[in-house]
């Protein structure tokens, strides 16, 4: 996509300046999923940072916060970043007992312990249900929100004095669906990236005692 301009803040929501992308930017995202940037600059921006960029599809705010970049000795320098919702990763949920509770009320029980305001709530807020969030992270217990109430996650942001004045995360009804699509190279499958992770595999795990020895009161 062509790169509109992106603003960058500090983590407190300090503006810094513009973040000027060289080559292309990429923007990724999936309904209920992945929402991602990824660009190349010349200077790289600190881990914590946020971009806050117009879509020139929709017209509408977004705010991206710098997760990982990779710096070269000399040379450009490549950002990876994720929606915003991450910082929900570090807003704690000790617990939360939703009993009968219709989408909305346990979207607001979540939110409660978020600076994100409850934006719309337009799947089925009527049905009343249930979940048990307990010693979890906000944005976990917001997907389990998703998951329970059936619907799908959408952030929005106001913009005033030159800053993000409000975050807000709607539930909306669910706009998409699995079919079983099958896709193949060839067919209907233009192109495929094929990524092998550096992670290491775990193909058994194997259980082990303390491996103390154990003695009797005579000894053996």
């Amino acid at each position: 996509m062509a790169a509109p301009t992106l603003y960058l803040y500090d983590r407190w929501d300090e503006r810094l300046g513009t973040l000027p992308v060289i080559g292309s930017l990429v923007h990724a995202e999936e309904l209920g999923g992945e929402d991602t940037l990824e660009l190349d600059c010349l200077v790289a921006p600190q881990k914590g940072d946020r971009l806050v960029w117009r879509d020139p599809e929709d017209g509408s705010w977004r705010e991206h916060e710098v997760v990982r970049t990779d710096e070269e000795t000399a040379g450009l320098a490549h950002v990876y970043a994720e929606s915003s919702l991450c910082e929900l990763l570090r807003d704690f949920v000790e617990e939360e007992q939703l009993v009968a509770k219709t989408a909305s009320q346990a979207m607001g029980a979540v939110l409660g312990h978020t600076r994100w305001s409850l934006g719309e709530v337009t799947c089925d807020d009527s049905t009343k249900r249930g979940a048990l969030l307990y010693h979890s992270n906000a944005l976990a217990a917001l997907r389990r929100v998703e998951e329970v109430w059936c619907g799908e996650l959408e952030t929005s942001y106001e913009i005033s004095d030159n800053r993000i004045s409000k975050r807000t995360v709607s539930l909306l009804k669910a706009r998409g669906g699995w079919h079983g699509a099958r896709l193949a190279y060839g067919h209907n499958l233009v192109d495929c990236t094929r990524t092998v992770l550096e992670d290491e595999v775990l193909t058994a795990l194997y259980g082990w005692g303390k491996g103390l020895p154990v003695e009797d009161d005579e000894g053996t």
